[in-house]
């Protein structure tokens, strides 16, 4: 049984493939023992179920995914949170809510964004007032090399957050 689980939160989009690229990386990258819930996992086929780059699927509902993804952020004792646009001209609305959720429960929030230069989003994801209450660390994304930045948050969670989070588990 896992002690520790970790929520992978961030913009689905079937037009910039390093939004499902970074999922992977990070499930192979953490270790045996954290359960990692991904709102990707059921979403094998998105590329053929979806025409609007991941919004919508055929086989989904909107209550079907909200409750599954509140359900997930509920459970996490950690979310590692991905907004980097990259190529994609999707808004990343469902992650907000997912930012929100773990603010209200006080889940710790690891967020990965772009140069607060590289658009308007990745400065609000720097600087709203929000999101300095809801990220508890920033992670900026170099697009000449993207897996540094995953890097960076694995170090931290295998150096860090595992220590912090078990210590809160067996507390409880």
């Amino acid at each position: 049984m896992s002690l520790m689980e970790v929520y992978l939160a961030g913009i689905i989009s079937t037009d910039f493939p390093w939004h499902a690229e970074w999922r992977r990386y990070m499930e192979q990258g953490l270790d045996d023992d954290i359960l990692v819930t991904n709102p990707l996992s059921s979403k094998t086929m998105l590329d053929q179920e979806s025409d609007d780059n991941g919004i919508s699927a055929v086989t989904r509902n909107s209550a079907e995914i909200i409750l599954r993804d509140n359900w997930c952020v509920e459970r996490a004792n950690l979310i590692i949170a991905n907004l980097v646009l990259g190529t994609s001209k999707r808004s990343p609305v469902g992650t907000y809510f997912e930012l929100a959720w773990a603010w209200r429960q006080r889940t710790p929030v690891l967020l990965i964004t772009e140069e607060e230069t590289a658009n308007a989003l990745a400065y609000m994801n720097a600087k709203h007032p929000f999101m300095e209450q809801a990220v508890t660390r920033l992670y900026v994304y170099d697009p000449k090399n993207p897996d540094a930045v995953l890097d960076d948050v694995l170090h931290d969670v295998h150096t860090y957050w595992m220590r912090i989070l078990t210590n809160r588990l067996e507390k409880r």
